[in-house]
């Protein structure tokens, strides 16, 4: 019983970290870098901007919750042991990467995936940026890496121009 509470609790705090709504993104992706480094050795550099516009809370958990599943994917497929994630400020909007120099992967990968674990996590991430009213960027070659870029406005506007798969 005092496994599954630690457990529950553990969870709960890697899905939505208090750090994440007391002391902001900025913090949370350091603790979040500190995670990945404890939890699956995967080194991740930071490339951070205070970030002085007043973020929706919903808007931070998604960057979090995004970088969080990017991440992962490294971790899953890019057979590396380090990444880079940046947060910037880009004009209104928020601008937000993850970056390995894994094994990449082709770009129609994504369109019908045989299998849907490999591109469900990017998928939804591209539908929630549009959804944000934001611009969705995926970059990858294989042999070279991969670099997801996110622009998202600090509050939701609504959609505007997809981004695209290069």
């Amino acid at each position: 019983m005092d496994q599954l509470i630690y457990d529950t609790r553990s969870l709960t705090l890697d899905l939505s970290p208090p750090v994440l709504y007391i002391l902001g993104i900025e913090a949370a992706l350091e603790w979040l870098a500190e995670q990945f480094q404890e939890k699956h050795t995967l080194g991740v550099a930071l490339d951070i901007e205070k970030i002085t516009a007043d973020l929706n809370k919903d808007i931070s958990f998604f960057l979090f919750r995004s970088t969080q599943e990017l991440l992962m994917n490294v971790v899953k497929h890019a057979r590396t042991k380090e990444a880079l994630v940046s947060l910037k400020k880009a004009g209104n909007d928020i601008l937000l990467s993850v970056e390995d120099e894994g094994i990449g992967f082709d770009k129609s990968d994504l369109d019908f995936p045989d299998d849907w674990s490999k591109g469900f996590g990017l998928f939804s991430i591209r539908e929630r940026v549009d959804y944000l009213g934001g611009q969705c960027y995926i970059e990858s070659k294989k042999g070279v890496g991969t670099r997801i870029t996110m622009i998202v406005p600090p509050t939701r506007t609504g959609k505007k121009e997809k981004g695209n798969i290069s």
